[in-house]
């Protein structure tokens, strides 16, 4: 038997400008407990049990107003964008820094996962037979002030519920032999629900009315794939490496989408949404569809099918015993699927499957008695219909889009040098020129938008890093003292390539101080994360009048203690 437990906790650190309490914390447990059993010398048997549960505040999105946008607007002003009145006497605070938000609506992200595996492995004498089964279940819960200002624009609250089980057999040849195989079949269902929507809650009076658009999905999916690869040692230093999957993705999805409205023009009315009506089945039950106030529903009962055979094969060759060069062709899929996270009656758009085929070459290399290794490649990626993240532009969260077609080209050496003695040192330098070829990005209000030759989001043009660390005896313990850089280019957080939804190039640094025992049984640490204060965005999306950011935390300092028994 063997058991694991672990425990987190973060204390506040983003101060809230619209109350003066203060965000951020969060605290997590996981724990993991396995079993083995060998009923005899053929047969070994593992069972994991594993569980993870944390309570804190949700994503901290920080707005600061584009310049020009919230002149004061008069009546118009109806969601308080700028204003948090409906006079507009008030500018509606946004946050001077990544430290500070503004936020009249709470945060909040609870997250639990449980799940099990059990596997079984058995020697048939020619190789060996392994049965994989799996369970998992799942809980999330969001709440989120999208727009990060005190105007009352524009919050979230998303719920979700997973199953997942899975089984996988596959049979192993003697690994030993020269022509060795695995082939195996995987079959898997998975169950999701997710209710979530975004609104306004806040607005008083009739000039300022609260709205709400919503969703319940349930998706189901059933998997099944059959594959199997080979390798074959052509003499002591040639060997080829190829594979085959056939796979079949059944998907069926049920979505009800409503959008409801906090004015009747009609009756000249106004109807009041609370923080808990920012739930699909609460704000139907409570507010029913009504044509006087313009709402809209619709209901999407959809499923299809989605089939793909891919492949691999990867030749390697060692001209000495301390280099490896290989070159590799391969294919790969992303099943098609639907819009799980829609909150808009009119943009219900399935996904198309994605397809890429990749090319790659390089080379794996030890120097001066293997205390210098250096390695090195260049890669090609051809996507089509590639499905791409971005910020969901009529509701919360992130959803997928198709990309018609895009490429990625780039190249990347690293070096390792370990002299001994307890000196390391190590350096990476890596170039990416990733764009698309082809894409007709959809914008709400003004129709198609070809972002042809757009740096696709999070892929940096530059990337590098450099660290050393050195192990000084100190007596009967030892001394560690280490140092770390990393740095990479401008980044875009969306396929549009705007700078307020992007950051800069960042050159972020670490360091640490550990004292251990010789034995490793104990150590005692402390460190310094993001040494210079680097201000850096984790994530951001557009609202318009206002970037929404989420930032990474600014330099952290820390002390750490280790026990092994």
């Amino acid at each position: 038997m063997r058991a694991s437990f672990r425990a987190d906790r973060r204390d506040d650190h983003v101060g809230n400008l619209f109350d003066g309490d203060r965000l951020g914390h969060s605290t997590s447990y996981n724990g993991r407990l396995q079993f083995g059993w060998k009923p005899s010398d053929g047969t070994s048997v593992n069972l994991k049990l594993y569980g993870v549960k944390s309570d804190g505040d949700g994503p901290i999105y920080i707005g600061q107003y584009r310049g020009g946008q919230c002149a004061p607007t008069g009546f118009l002003d109806i969601y308080n964008r700028c204003t948090v009145s409906n006079d507009d006497s008030t500018a509606a605070p946004d946050s001077p820094g990544s430290w500070q938000t503004n936020s009249e609506v709470p945060i909040l992200e609870k997250f639990q996962s449980y799940g099990a595996t059990l596997r079984i492995d058995q020697d048939i004498g020619s190789g060996t037979l392994t049965s994989i089964t799996g369970w998992q279940t799942g809980k999330n819960l969001l709440w989120a002030n999208d727009d990060g200002t005190a105007g009352d624009l524009f919050h979230s609250r998303q719920e979700s519920s997973t199953t997942q089980i899975s089984l996988e057999l596959r049979l192993a040849t003697d690994a030993a032999q020269p022509l060795r195989a695995v082939i195996g079949a995987y079959a898997s269902y998975d169950r999701i629900t997710a209710n979530q929507g975004s609104g306004s809650t806040t607005l008083p009076g009739l000039l300022g009315f609260d709205y709400y658009q919503g969703s319940l999905a349930r998706q189901e999916t059933n998997s099944y794939a059959g594959f199997g690869s080979f390798t074959y040692d052509i003499g002591e230093r040639f060997t080829i490496v190829g594979g085959l999957r056939y796979s079949i993705e059944k998907k069926r999805n049920l979505t009800e989408v409503v959008q409801l409205f906090g004015f009747d023009a009609v009756n000249f009315t106004t109807r009041d949404f609370t923080e808990e009506d920012l739930s699909y089945t609460v704000a139907v039950a409570h507010f029913p569809p009504d044509p006087d106030f313009g709402d809209l529903a619709a209901r999407f009962n959809v499923r299809d099918t989605f089939k793909r055979l891919t492949w691999d094969l990867t030749t390697n060759f060692k001209p000495t015993e301390d280099m490896l060069l290989f070159a590799k062709v391969a294919t790969g899929f992303r099943s098609g699927g639907f819009p799980v996270g829609t909150t808009n009656v009119s943009r219900f758009l399935a996904l198309t499957p994605e397809k890429v085929t990749s090319y790659e070459v390089g080379f794996k290399s030890e120097w001066l008695g293997r205390t210098l290794r250096v390695n090195g490649g260049a890669y090609i990626l051809d996507y089509k219909d590639q499905q791409v993240q971005q910020a969901n532009p009529t509701g919360p969260g992130l959803i997928l889009s198709n990309a018609a077609s895009s490429r990625i080209k780039g190249a990347e050496i690293e070096v390792e040098i370990a002299r001994g003695g307890g000196f390391n040192l190590h350096g990476s330098l890596g170039y990416t020129d990733a764009k698309y070829k082809d894409y007709l990005a959809p914008v709400p209000g003004v129709g198609m938008f070809q972002l042809k030759g757009n740096q696709l989001p999070y892929a940096a043009k530059w990337t590098a890093a450099f660290g050393c660390s050195f192990e000084i005896p100190v007596g009967e313990l030892k001394l560690t003292l280490s140092n770390d850089w990393t740095y990479r280019s401008r980044i875009y957080f969306d396929s549009f390539n705007i700078s307020r939804v992007g950051d800069r190039a960042q050159l972020v640094g670490d360091a640490g101080v550990g004292l251990s025992d010789a034995d490793g049984a104990w150590k005692l640490a402390a460190y310094v994360q993001n040494l210079t204060n680097r201000e850096i965005k984790a994530f951001a999306f557009d609202v318009g009048y206002v970037a929404s950011t989420i930032y990474a935390p600014r330099r952290t300092w820390g002390l750490r203690a280790d026990f092994a028994f």
